[in-house]
């Protein structure tokens, strides 16, 4: 289960479009609809060139099988991971996210932020373990990794929970469920 990382080439262009376009993939990212390959090329082209961004494919020997990144978009870096389909539950998803954190937090102090959708249990489950082993090593995993598990249901309860503390006159918490609903929003835009 030896693992080991490459940053992104142009090599990885197609097989990258391929993979975020896969159904499970669109069904548990933020952006629902399949990315168009102009798209694709756009941000593709940006990321090779960040020094912001941190992106890294995943090989098992010689073969591709997933990627890890950690975007900066505006002031937080975002991580997500995409896994193919022959390769999940192995506990690959773990093992690289865990050494690719570990890589991006001795170069970089930042919070980093994962958004799991609820239903998407094997993420939520690897994003738990993270924070486990992170505990088990003396280290506090709120330092750096804000998880935040979300799905459509939870953006219309924080929009229900803005107009009923605002009614109540409490707006210390209005403001603060409208911060995490403006943060949930702009990502859901930067990802269309």
């Amino acid at each position: 289960m030896k693992l080991s990382y490459k940053k992104l080439h142009q090599d990885h262009l197609k097989i990258t479009y391929r993979w975020i376009n896969l159904k499970s993939v669109r069904q548990n990212s933020i952006k629902k609809k399949k990315i168009s390959l102009k798209d694709h090329k756009k941000w593709f082209s940006n990321n090779i060139k960040s020094k912001e961004n941190f992106i890294r494919i995943i090989y098992q020997g010689k073969i591709p099988i997933g990627i890890v990144r950690i975007e900066k978009k505006k002031n937080i870096y975002l991580i997500s991971y995409l896994i193919t389909t022959k390769f999940r539950k192995k506990g690959y998803a773990f093992k690289a996210l865990k050494n690719l954190i570990n890589i991006f937090r001795k170069k970089n102090k930042k919070k980093i932020h994962a958004y799991v959708y609820k239903k998407n249990l094997p993420s939520k489950r690897i994003f738990e373990k993270l924070e486990d082993d992170a505990r088990v090593m003396q280290e506090d995993p709120s330092e750096w990794l804000d998880i935040m598990v979300t799905d459509e249901q939870q953006i219309k309860e924080l929009e229900l929970l803005i107009q009923y503390y605002e009614v109540n006159e409490d707006f210390t918490k209005a403001a603060s469920a409208f911060k995490q609903l403006s943060d949930l929003r702009k990502i859901q835009r930067e990802n269309e």
